[in-house]
């Protein structure tokens, strides 16, 4: 039963932020697939939301090794593990990934995204306003 006086727990341990840029993927237990193009929808700094364009599609069931790559401001390679898999409402596949074991530069580039994508998407003062 659904009722609107308890609060829903979001599961994820930090905010996501939503995106809609393009990057890659690529499935290290399908090693001659190559990278393929996703869109990544929502992100934090445990985990990525992403649209994948595929070939190669995720095996079926969840904790497959995911690898994302992200173009901007640098390029980072993060890998991680798919924990939740959903047809998108556009037909293709949506995962939800956790990231693990993030090397030192790995974290580095991520929370570099994180800051140069949050800057550029952080609201503006209308005409007149003035934020400090």
């Amino acid at each position: 039963m659904l009722t609107h006086d308890i609060p829903i727990r979001d599961r994820r341990r930090d905010p996501r932020r939503l995106a809609g840029w393009p990057g890659f993927y690529r499935l290290p237990g399908q090693p001659g697939a190559g990278w393929a193009q996703c869109r990544v929808l929502d992100i934090s700094t445990s985990g990525v939301g992403l649209e994948l364009f595929g070939p190669p599609w995720p095996p079926d069931g969840h904790d497959a090794e995911l690898v994302v790559r992200f173009d901007g401001t640098g390029t980072a390679d993060v890998p991680g593990v798919i924990r939740n898999v959903a047809a998108s409402r556009f037909g293709f596949v949506r995962v939800g990934v956790e990231f693990t074991g993030l090397t030192p530069e790995a974290r580095l580039a991520l929370d570099a995204l994180l800051e140069h994508e949050l800057a550029c998407t952080a609201p503006r003062p209308g005409p007149g306003k003035f934020m400090p």
